[in-house]
């Protein structure tokens, strides 16, 4: 769910994961697209994106109109702090070193500049929102 390309409107999907059992083991793993996060509704690439515009100073509702489908009358959107929460805790986006001591938008800030510069992307070629949406589709696997 989320946005699915830049610019795009955010709209909701199916996908469809590939189940696979060890033979080994008889452990079940399912393969789904690299953009999506475990356990998470949004992509991984969505949540990027919306953490990158609250580094820049959106606000949640406005972030949440830009990336979420639907509507609704609540102020805000606590999802934007559960995934600044979840991502502090090392619950998502594990390899991003250095937030543990963060919150609100200092964290997404620092999430943002690490996701932009694992984008291989130059500065000057994209834009910062492009970059950290590279950098998410890229970004090593949990």
């Amino acid at each position: 769910m989320g946005v699915v390309e830049l610019g795009a409107r955010p709209v909701t999907t199916t996908v469809l994961g590939r189940r696979y059992v060890c033979v080994l083991c008889g452990c079940v793993m399912l393969v789904v697209p690299r953009e999506l996060a475990a356990r998470r509704r949004y992509s991984l690439t969505t949540i990027a994106l919306a953490l990158a515009r609250f580094a820049v100073g959106v606000t949640a509702t406005s972030i949440r109109g830009a990336v979420a489908p639907g509507t609704t009358f609540e102020e805000g959107w606590p999802t934007l702090r559960r995934w600044c929460a979840a991502v502090r805790e090392g619950r998502l986006l594990q390899w991003i070193r250095g937030v543990s001591e963060l919150a609100g938008r200092a964290l997404a800030e620092r999430v943002s500049a690490v996701l932009a510069e694992a984008s291989g992307v130059d500065a000057r070629s994209a834009s910062f929102e492009q970059r950290v949406w590279q950098g998410a589709f890229s970004s090593p696997a949990p």
